[in-house]
């Protein structure tokens, strides 16, 4: 990947791995982004996410929370204070609002830590979970322990035992990668424990799903997010979006992933514009909503 971003860091030195993206012309000064990407991702698309964002005018710094050096090789027990302390060292460097952007298990991160971290400001979660599930071991499989650690101790979780090689045939037969099942077992096995409790988010949700989404119900995840933050009398602005033509890869940039999944290749320029408009709409959201709190 051709070198576009300011500062590397790195666990050892700077206690998170990342890269920082920062616009030719800042068009939300004061504000940045943790862009944190999903379980499937290699980090290399993470970066491509936060310089784009900061192609359309915002400070954007890229998370590698799994698979980058000195981070778990998978999503089981991954510290939450890497994005802790990649906000923290925002807020240090002048930004005083800091949006935690995640998708997928990316997304389940960003809405956890935002419950934990006074530092991060505002959530913008796409294919979200509502819950904490269990972590993702290598190639397909499931493993019964908690995706995520802080300050040593694993969260709750939602967990229901998973065949890969059952995962995998299913998806065969559906000719794209499913997991509903796996995590619709997972939910029914869940206790009160393993809900995220967003309503302790210091700042405003932006919640964004699709009801084709294959690999988990993130519609689902959306309106439950939704209903919380409702009957939690939420201080802050919140906002939900559900895309009909979007895949679990439910990005504002065009990724190239899109025909993985049957519904970017039945409605490919309804996918297309879904992307441009979901751009359009997180920018808007960015700009009037005012998210976070100083």
């Amino acid at each position: 990947m051709k070198k576009n971003w300011v500062k590397e860091f790195l666990i050892r030195d700077d206690g998170f791995y990342g890269h920082l993206y920062l616009p030719k012309s800042d068009d939300h000064p004061g504000k940045a982004l943790l862009i944190l990407g999903g379980g499937g991702m290699p980090y290399k698309l993470t970066q491509v996410e936060a310089e784009a964002f900061a192609g359309i005018g915002i400070t954007a710094l890229a998370i590698g929370y799994f698979g980058v050096p000195d981070a778990p090789k998978t999503i089981v027990r991954v510290p939450v204070e890497y994005v802790e302390k990649s906000a923290m060292y925002l807020h240090e460097n002048g930004y005083e609002k800091v949006i935690a952007v995640g998708i997928s298990k990316g997304a389940e991160l960003a809405l956890t830590a935002a419950t934990l971290v006074p530092d991060i400001n505002g959530v913008i979660a796409f294919a979200p979970s509502s819950k904490v599930y269990m972590g993702i071991g290598s190639g397909i499989s499931w493993v019964n322990a908690s995706s995520w650690t802080f300050r040593g101790a694993e969260l709750p979780y939602a967990y229901a035992p998973a065949s890969g090689w059952k995962a995998l045939a299913d998806s065969l037969k559906a000719r794209e990668l499913t997991f509903h099942p796996v995590y619709e077992r997972a939910d029914c096995a869940a206790n009160e424990d393993s809900v995220i409790p967003v309503e302790h988010i210091n700042g405003a949700v932006l919640v964004c799903g699709s009801p084709v989404d294959s690999l988990w119900p993130g519609d689902k995840a959306c309106g439950d997010i939704i209903k919380r933050l409702t009957e939690k009398n939420f201080a802050y602005p919140y906002k939900q979006l559900i895309y009909p033509y979007a895949s679990h890869l439910l990005l504002p940039f065009e990724t190239g992933y899109e025909k993985l999944f049957r519904v970017g290749r039945k409605y490919p320029r309804e996918c297309r514009d879904t992307i441009y408009r979901l751009q359009n709409e997180v920018l808007d959201w960015l700009k009037n909503e005012n998210p976070g709190s100083i």
